[in-house]
């Protein structure tokens, strides 16, 4: 996955906030395909900063709208993201990948989405 027209950078998210929790966040601007948030390789730890997936430009617009909006009491920025900010190994699962920290050479990104079925 990179970044596209359909992807946007969320800054000052909660270390504890779940995708579940911000998948219901921007749900009012469309639909979520995935969110994944960036976390530290080392720690495991969230680094406080997410990308997230809509299905449509539309989605994205409306989402822009929520920049500076609170999510767990902290003021949020939102942006499209750029190509060059996106994670270069980022990915989209089912599954929640972890971080160990005694193994450096893993992702430094922890996924937690439900993605969208394929249309048949």
């Amino acid at each position: 996955m990179q970044a596209d027209a359909s992807s946007i950078y969320v800054v000052n998210v909660d270390n504890g906030a779940t995708a579940e929790e911000q998948e219901a966040h921007f749900h009012g601007c469309g639909s979520v395909d995935c969110v994944t948030t960036v976390c530290d390789k080392f720690s495991g730890l969230a680094k406080g900063f997410a990308y997230i997936e809509l299905l449509d430009k539309e989605s994205v617009r409306a989402s822009l709208a929520l920049d500076d909006s609170l999510f767990r009491g902290r003021q949020t920025k939102v942006a499209k993201a750029l190509s060059s900010s996106w994670p270069s190994s980022s990915h989209c699962s089912t599954a929640q990948e972890t971080t160990d920290a005694s193994s450096p050479s893993k992702s430094s990104l922890q996924t937690a989405a439900r993605k969208r079925p394929a249309l048949l």
